[in-house]
């Protein structure tokens, strides 16, 4: 008996928090760097922090965790996902190549 195919949704991560750590700067995979965030702004944007959002002075990481991670957030960890996911298919040709026939799926699945 077949059942509807199961994604493997991969663990996205950004490390943007800890200058000292290995990964800062870059969206990893488990453990492997896939893109090099070039431009934080741009980055920010694609996560949904926008000018008016700065404004009311809320620093972008707080932003985030308001929006995605805290209790009773307005979005849900998975939807941080894909955008994560979102943003590297249009700005990462390493993960595009890797992952690039995943992507919208895992999208349409996370951002349920």
């Amino acid at each position: 008996m077949h059942g509807p195919a199961i994604l493997s949704i991969p663990n996205v991560q950004y490390h943007l928090s800890s200058r000292s750590h290995t990964h800062y700067g870059w969206i990893t995979v488990g453990e492997e760097k896939v893109h090099r965030i070039g431009d934080l702004n741009e980055f920010y944007r694609a996560l949904g922090y926008t000018e008016q959002v700065a404004r009311t002075k809320l620093m972008p990481d707080e932003f985030i965790w308001f929006e995605y991670t805290k209790d009773n957030c307005h979005k849900s960890a998975a939807q941080l996902q894909a955008k994560i996911i979102e943003y590297l298919c249009m700005h990462s040709k390493a993960f595009r190549e890797k992952y690039g026939h995943q992507c919208e799926g895992w999208v349409k699945v996370l951002a349920a």
